[in-house]
């Protein structure tokens, strides 16, 4: 069986943490300029408003925290290179987490392709 190759790990998961702070940022900044004012206001007033109270409300939480999440993989990897790719209980328990991260993630899009889809332009 091939050893997985920490170099990429340790790259990918850093792009991981990039591309969750700069998701957060852009998400941060159109939330704040954009969608409470504009969007908010048309689920609330559309045909699915309990669409806001369930995946919104739940994906603004996950957002939060994948981040986290991502820096945690990273400190995981920089701190353990030798012992992340050796069978145990370390590489177990780090797998979970990545493969939580990718959940995670993909309920906050989809979450977001259901939000969107729930809006009724004027």
């Amino acid at each position: 069986r091939r050893q997985p190759e920490i170099k990429k790990i340790l790259t990918r998961s850093i792009l991981s943490l990039v591309g969750y702070l700069l998701s957060w940022v852009s998400g941060g900044y159109y939330y704040l300029t954009y969608y409470g004012s504009k969007v908010k206001p048309l689920i609330l007033n559309g045909p699915n408003p309990w669409a806001h109270s369930v995946f919104t409300e739940a994906k603004e939480h996950v957002f939060l925290l994948l981040p986290l999440i991502a820096a945690v993989t990273c400190l995981l990897v920089c701190a353990n290179k030798s012992k992340l790719v050796q069978p145990g209980a370390l590489k177990k328990s780090f797998t979970w987490l990545t493969v939580i991260q990718v959940v995670l993630g993909a309920f906050v899009t989809v979450a977001g392709f259901i939000m969107s889809g729930s809006v009724r332009l004027p």
